[in-house]
Order: structure tokens, then C-alpha cells, then sequence
């Protein structure tokens, strides 16, 4: 399957891209400037908040899990409403002209065309298999990406 996750160099899009290319996907990790984490991992430069550099990334994808996001506590607001809000939308609407599946970052819900995929019932607690510094990191992590796959 041909994969593409914004936000591959934050915690959970180094984990997701890890697996994906475990599992035998070919990746297209997106990155706006940081690689930390992606060493050795074909990256493809890009920004939510620039439509094109999302049609370019997410060409020939089957899945496009969305990741990006800017968090701070009082600090740029405008920022945050352009990369949380305005990239969301870009990434949709890409993934869509693409003919992409689109994963938000906030699983289960996984959309591909004008089927919804349904909310998982599953309450089971769920490990992460990554290894951290604290185990609460560790099974929060772990359970976005189980709730991914």
C-alpha cells in the first residue's frame, strides 16, 4: 500500500511511519523542516498551509494519515488557526483529489470517499510496542497508532 502521513517527524508520525514501513508500505513521509527521528527514511518536504506541495506528496497514495499540527500554550494563535485548521482542510481536500483514504488525527474515524468508516467499539486497553521514556507515553502512543492500523 502506498502511504502518506503529515507530520512524520513528530512522536506519533515517526512511530506510524516505522510500522507502515514494517508492514511493507511505501511511505511518504511528510515533513515541513525537522527530519529528527527519520534518519534514513526517504522524506518529501512540504507544509499543510501550501496546497500544492500536499497534491505533490499525496500522488498515487492509497492512505493519507494526517499527523501536522502546531500546539502551544499562548503562543502564536494565528499560526496555530493556519497549520490546525486551514492544513486540515488542504489535507483533506488533497487526499480527495488524490483518491486517497484520509486518516485525521484523531482515529478511529477513517474516511474515504463518501463512506465513513464506523467508530470502533473496541475499549480494550492497548500498548504501545515503541519503547519510551515514560510508560504512560508509551501506551498513549501506542494506542493512536493500534486505533490507526
Amino acid at each position: 500500500m502506498r502511504t502518506a502521513v503529515t507530520g512524520a517527524s513528530g512522536l506519533v508520525g515517526v512511530n506510524l511511519v516505522r510500522l507502515l514501513l514494517q508492514r511493507g508500505d511505501v511511505v511518504n513521509a511528510l515533513v515541513h523542516s525537522s527530519r529528527r527521528g527519520l534518519e534514513g527514511v526517504p522524506v518529501v518536504e512540504g507544509d499543510v498551509r501550501n496546497f500544492e506541495s500536499l497534491r505533490a506528496a499525496f500522488e498515487g497514495v492509497d492512505v493519507v494519515y494526517h499527523l501536522a499540527a502546531v500546539i502551544s500554550l499562548g503562543g502564536d494563535s494565528e499560526l496555530m488557526r493556519s497549520v490546525n485548521i486551514e492544513g486540515a482542510r488542504n489535507v483533506a481536500e488533497a487526499a480527495r483529489q488524490a483518491g486517497a483514504a484520509s486518516c485525521p488525527a484523531r482515529p478511529p474515524t477513517c474516511r474515504s470517499g463518501s463512506k465513513p468508516r464506523p467508530p470502533s467499539t473496541d475499549t480494550s486497553p492497548v500498548l504501545g510496542s515503541a519503547r519510551f521514556s515514560s510508560p504512560l507515553a508509551a501506551e498513549l502512543s501506542g494506542a493512536v497508532l493500534e486505533r490507526f492500523l
